[in-house]
């Protein structure tokens, strides 16, 4: 794969495209096609958030492109799923569309890029891995292949 545009990356379709093209065929050339978009991809991770109630009201009164500075932390909470034999994923989503709408509807999302979001699935000792897509056409990323996306340069423009 040569040198990409982060732009190119931004709507999600090269990596539904990779990823459709891996599931095709299987090939693991294709496999590492799709790794590799998935190092320089940012990618949407359901969360739940959750904030003290005085800080909630600063949110809730707010409009886009306020700055809020709020007196306690904010916690966020990713969300995890589990596969048919119990083992436990973070979900990574290539576009809001990979999103079931009445999943979407109970999280707020962060956008992230994987190997944030590798680490983010690290800090759970529960769980393997990641899981691209998990509702739509899943590809599932062990952290044994975690490893190899992050071990891989980047491929972006400077």
């Amino acid at each position: 794969m040569g040198n990409v545009n982060a732009k190119a990356l931004e709507s999600g379709n090269v990596l539904v495209a990779v990823k459709t093209a891996y599931r095709e065929s299987g090939d693991k050339e294709k496999l590492l096609t799709l790794l590799s978009v998935l190092r320089d991809s940012v990618v949407i991770v359901p969360a739940s958030v959750a904030v003290q109630k005085q800080d909630e009201e600063l949110f809730i009164n707010s409009k886009a492109g306020d700055e809020i500075v709020t007196s306690s932390d904010i916690h966020i909470q990713p969300d995890t799923v589990k596969s048919a034999d119990g083992t436990v994923y973070l979900p990574i989503f290539s576009q809001k569309e990979q999103m079931p709408e009445d999943y979407a509807k109970s999280f707020s999302t962060v956008r992230i890029s994987v190997p944030q979001a590798i680490d983010m699935a690290r800090a759970f000792s529960e769980t393997k891995g990641l899981v691209l897509d998990p509702f739509t056409e899943a590809v599932v990323i062990p952290f044994e292949l975690a490893d190899i996306i992050l071990s891989l340069p980047s491929q972006l423009d400077e």
